[in-house]
């Protein structure tokens, strides 16, 4: 059943939206961010690429040679997921010593002459992203292509860092926020609360009105209120007024019933002055 306290709606409404707010929020940062980390990691492998490009040499005779290898010390580690591979058709030219005696598998990959990215799988079964191209060089009637990659767990793990850092700051974020809702309901409420404190001081008989000192929002429901109390005095007045008009009219004439009724012997008599008594009662009464 739904609490019947508004300044239990409104701040529970507003937490929910807030939350929503942030959570919706965190979600877009995040998905920027991944955007933002894969394009990072991509420039990285892109500058690699373009380092072997200019790297390979080649004879007249088609001879193949490498004048220099990427420094990268990632290259060097083994099962790093940084790693770089030159094939020429399905021989391999030349690798990275990260990659040992494995190699890279480009199943289902077009070789194409742009730098293209792509997703492979690493001599671990790791997932990586690549970027491969197809260079054409003098002396050689085939294409070569160059491999380097990046490991994919390194950027997820990038992402869930930001995502644990975003999510804790949203948090500490929530709650204030959350907390300055309730002071700020709390706070716009209370002139209602100081309105039901007057009217139970005017039933108590302590004023006789609300006091008009309320914010500009409430002060047309004061002013109502005491409109609403005037009349109220007003009809009462004039109800009074109207009731001792009928205790007056109606007394003279009953004295008169009284004193005939006096005049009466017997049991009719005493009935007729029983029922004076009665009436007579009742109209001092009211």
């Amino acid at each position: 059943m739904m609490d019947k306290s508004l300044t239990k709606r409104i701040i529970a409404l507003s937490i929910f939206w807030i939350f929503i707010a942030l959570i919706v929020t965190a979600l877009l940062l995040g998905r920027f961010y991944l955007g933002h980390i894969e394009e990072h990691y991509d420039a990285h492998v892109k500058t690699h690429v373009e380092e072997l490009i200019a790297s390979v040499e080649t004879a007249p005779d088609g001879t193949f040679t490498l004048s220099r290898q990427p420094t990268d010390p990632r290259f060097y580690r083994d099962n790093s997921g940084w790693y770089w591979e030159i094939r020429s058709g399905q021989e391999v030219l030349a690798r990275s010593p990260s990659l040992g005696d494995g190699r890279l598998d480009l199943q289902g990959v077009v070789f194409e002459e742009n730098l293209d990215i792509h997703r492979v799988r690493g001599p671990a079964d790791e997932q990586l992203r690549a970027q491969v191209i197809n260079v054409s060089y003098p002396h050689r009637t085939d294409s070569i292509t160059i491999t380097a990659t990046a490991p994919e767990i390194q950027i997820k793990d990038d992402v869930r860092d930001y995502y644990a850092y975003v999510f804790s700051s949203f948090l500490v974020l929530g709650i204030g926020l959350s907390a300055a809702v309730v002071m700020q309901v709390t706070l716009a409420l209370k002139p209602l609360k100081a309105i039901q404190t007057a009217i139970h001081d005017i039933r108590g008989g302590k004023s006789e009105r609300l006091p008009r000192e309320f914010p500009s929002d409430v002060q047309p429901l004061v002013d109502e209120l005491n409109f609403l109390l005037d009349h109220n005095e007003t009809l009462l007045k004039r109800a009074r007024n109207q009731l001792s008009d009928l205790a007056h009219a109606v007394k003279n004439p009953l004295t008169v019933i009284r004193n005939e009724a006096r005049e009466i012997p017997g049991r009719q008599g005493r009935l007729i002055l029983e029922q004076y008594h009665a009436m007579d009662n009742s109209i001092v009464h009211y």
